[in-house]
């Protein structure tokens, strides 16, 4: 169904995916928060069998969106004609995705079982298993059919589309403890440092045991920087357009910036009161912005150089994934701003907003303020001291006597 659409579509600034499979286009500018739904369904018809995994961009650029369900169908959305055009059924292994990737006319997708696929246009699905417990795939975007994956026990791998019958690059996990014991494999992020070798790349990896690690595959295959953060898993990490920081989210809502050469932490993000499921970066000649998601069910924007809170949306569902999209140039200030209500969009394409409701407010507005008056105040009674009980009894014993 095309969506009959009051205002120019490339406006909208974000895109989020949502636990319900509705997409989010979100206007920083307008404070606005549409949502939009595959063919003829409603937003009744939506459920968590339709939530939105994964989301990725057609090659690099900003024009289509494809979008990985739990059901295991994958859908592509058109920003320049505000509907999704296309969808198909790559649910070729069990599990939900965790990672899908579009270039030079191949679809790649990745399930948590570790079915990594190959969907050509004009040839056949070519695919391998990668391991169990995968929890990322992401695919390469300065190398086309190149991705890594990771999951629990399954160290970091980089795949070479082209020759799927051994690994590019297979990590060595970390010596053993000062116990001498082995250290668990977790990697729960992956991704690619902007500006190194296409071939032989720099990835960053967070891990479900706090540990942030940078490998560059060119020199070894143990991480090149190994150092433990905060107090709870990494369930989020995004590198910069210029490869020097990358920004990490954590279960317990912690969300930051380091510094890839020094391995410090430059800012930290506050606001957040769940898991930080989903971070993205935009960078221009005037901003560079950073957005992250999650549990919370805010949408969260922040401004690098200076560090500040750009805007702040609540967009009434949870959400699993975040992308930047052809950001405008806002013409208000950039200041805080706390949407409590986004605006819907109904059956029809309209926008409209959950939080007008004047009825109500009428109601409210001909109910009597009770106060707080001498007739209406209830006497307070006084709760009798252990020592005023003791005299009471020895008196009593005296008078009997």
């Amino acid at each position: 169904v095309a969506w009959s659409m009051a205002r120019d579509e490339s406006s909208i600034d974000i895109w989020v995916g949502s636990n319900l499979g509705i997409l989010k286009g979100i206007s920083l500018e307008s404070k606005k928060c549409l949502n939009y739904l595959p063919g003829q369904l409603t937003l009744a018809d939506m459920d968590k069998s339709r939530e939105i995994c994964v989301m990725c961009w057609e090659d690099g650029g900003k024009d289509k969106i494809y979008v990985a369900l739990r059901s295991g169908l994958v859908q592509c959305f058109s920003c320049a004609e505000s509907r999704f055009t296309a969808e198909c059924d790559c649910s070729g292994g069990d599990g939900a995705f965790v990672g899908i990737g579009k270039h030079a006319g191949t679809l790649i997708t990745c399930t948590e079982k570790g079915c990594l696929a190959f969907w050509p246009q004009s040839e056949d699905k070519i695919g391998r298993n990668v391991g169990a417990n995968v929890a990322r795939m992401r695919a390469n975007p300065e190398s086309p059919l190149q991705v890594a994956t990771g999951g629990r026990e399954n160290d970091l791998k980089l795949w070479d589309g082209n020759n799927l019958e051994e690994p590019v690059f297979e990590a060595k996990n970390v010596r053993n403890d000062f116990l001498d014991l082995r250290v668990p494999v977790w990697v729960t992020d992956l991704g690619f440092v902007p500006g190194t070798a296409a071939s032989q790349p720099v990835i960053a990896v967070g891990t479900g045991h706090k540990q942030l690690r940078l490998y560059d595959t060119r020199a070894q295959k143990r991480p090149v920087y190994n150092k433990e953060y905060g107090k709870s898993a990494i369930t989020a990490l995004s590198c910069s357009g210029d490869g020097r920081y990358y920004f990490i989210g954590t279960a317990m809502g912690d969300m930051a910036r380091i510094d890839l050469r020094k391995g410090e932490v430059v800012n930290r993000y506050l606001g957040f009161a769940g898991a930080v499921l989903s971070i993205d970066t935009y960078s221009d000649d005037s901003r560079h912005l950073v957005a992250g998601c999650g549990l919370d069910r805010y949408l969260r924007v922040f401004n690098l150089d200076p560090p500040t809170t750009q805007h702040q949306m609540y967009v009434k569902l949870q959400c699993n994934c975040v992308l930047f999209g052809k950001t405008q140039e806002s013409a208000g200030s950039c200041d805080a701003i706390t949407c409590e209500h986004g605006s819907m969009q109904d059956a029809e394409g309209k926008g409209h907003s959950d939080g007008d409701n004047d009825e109500g407010d009428d109601v409210w507005a001909t109910m009597e303020a009770v106060g707080d008056t001498e007739s209406t105040r209830q006497p307070v009674k006084k709760r009798k001291t252990l020592a005023k009980l003791v005299s009471r009894a020895k008196l009593r014993r005296t008078k009997r006597v």
